[in-house]
């Protein structure tokens, strides 16, 4: 049986799987203009990779949130979600404690973070560990977010061997 469009949860039928709220004052590259509803959309979902992954950076290294607690906390308050849920699922999902330092740099555990959070706004049904559309757009997204690019082609990415390696 196929799935209605009202099945496949707000994130992916955004290209925004990890659910960025609309803001006026973002021009995110590939975002749809428009927006109708809380949440931006995109174009693609790699886009929306990409933003979230900018994002991500900016909590890290300008606010200096860079604990899966500390992000988490940030990123899904507990005045609009259980975060601590959401905190405990991240740590399972990436292997990392609560406390334990995450640095932007650092592919392996972006893309494991990036998949948790993706996972836990969308339903593991749409965990880019088994999803190999959505890996891909992810680790593009978080890729062109560290090289500070918009074009895949152009980014040179010495520091992995198999995009899949270490997941």
């Amino acid at each position: 049986m196929a799935k209605t469009t009202k099945s496949i949860p707000l994130g992916i039928r955004n290209n925004n799987p990890l659910n960025i709220v609309y803001s006026k004052k973002n021009n995110w590259h590939g975002q749809l203009k428009g927006a109708k509803g809380r949440f931006t959309a995109f174009e693609d979902m790699m886009w929306g990779f990409r933003a979230a992954a900018c994002l991500l950076r900016k909590y890290i290294n300008v606010y200096k949130c860079n604990t899966i607690a500390q992000i988490v906390a940030k990123w899904a308050p507990a005045s609009e979600n259980n975060t601590t849920a959401y905190i405990n699922f991240v740590c399972k999902q990436t292997g990392l404690k609560d406390s334990q330092e995450v640095k932007f740099g650092d592919t392996t555990v972006m893309l494991r973070v990036m998949g948790a959070m993706c996972a836990m706004e969308n339903g593991n049904e749409y965990n880019p560990s088994n999803n190999p559309s959505i890996w891909d757009a992810m680790y593009k997204g978080y890729i062109m977010a560290r090289e500070n690019s918009t074009d895949f082609a152009s980014i040179n990415d010495p520091q992995v061997d198999d995009k899949q390696s270490n997941l």
